[in-house]
């Protein structure tokens, strides 16, 4: 079965409405993060829709997901924002990223990272989590690490650009 979890009632109202229009039973609770699902209630958990920290304060809530009796679980977790920081975290606090998938919606690419707790608890700068092997391994992750690349090269110039800027005010 499938639980839907949310902090706010808009978004579980939203849940609803399309469960009923698509005929799914959904059990839908009113919580933050995993804060009203037990353990034992299901075996995959999907965080997906925010950004890096947030699923990453959600799982550092939900501490039973790291820990080796519960590597059972399989997390699926989408960022949009913030991934370095994300597989930082996750390597920091003893979950393993067993895969990496790339997806596109309109002209967004996004990762879904496949974890599962009971790992060796890694200290990587954010420098060494921009990829991992699970991302090297994906289809597509070629295109997707060019991708990735030119956007950094554009934040880079346009942060060069401000410098230059401020310094030609002084």
């Amino acid at each position: 079965g499938v639980i839907g979890s949310d902090l706010r009632e808009g978004p579980l109202a939203h849940a609803e409405r399309n469960a009923q229009e698509h005929h799914v039973t959904l059990p839908l609770r009113l919580a933050a993060g995993l804060d009203g699902i037990s353990p034992e209630e299901c075996d995959t958990v999907s965080i997906a829709g925010m950004g890096g920290q947030t699923i990453a304060e959600i799982l550092e809530n939900a501490p039973g997901t790291a820990a080796a009796r519960m590597c059972r679980h399989l997390l699926l977790l989408q960022p949009m924002t913030m991934v370095y920081e994300l597989r930082q975290w996750l390597w920091a606090n003893g979950y393993a990223i067993e895969r990496e998938t790339l997806c596109r919606e309109d002209r967004r690419q996004y990762v879904i990272l496949s974890v599962r707790g009971g790992a060796e608890k890694r200290r990587l700068v954010r420098e060494e989590c921009a990829l991992s092997d699970a991302l090297l391994a994906a289809p597509g992750a070629a295109a997707y690490i060019r991708h990735i690349l030119e956007r950094e090269q554009r934040a880079l110039r346009g942060m060069e650009r401000s410098d230059a800027a401020e310094s030609e005010k002084l």
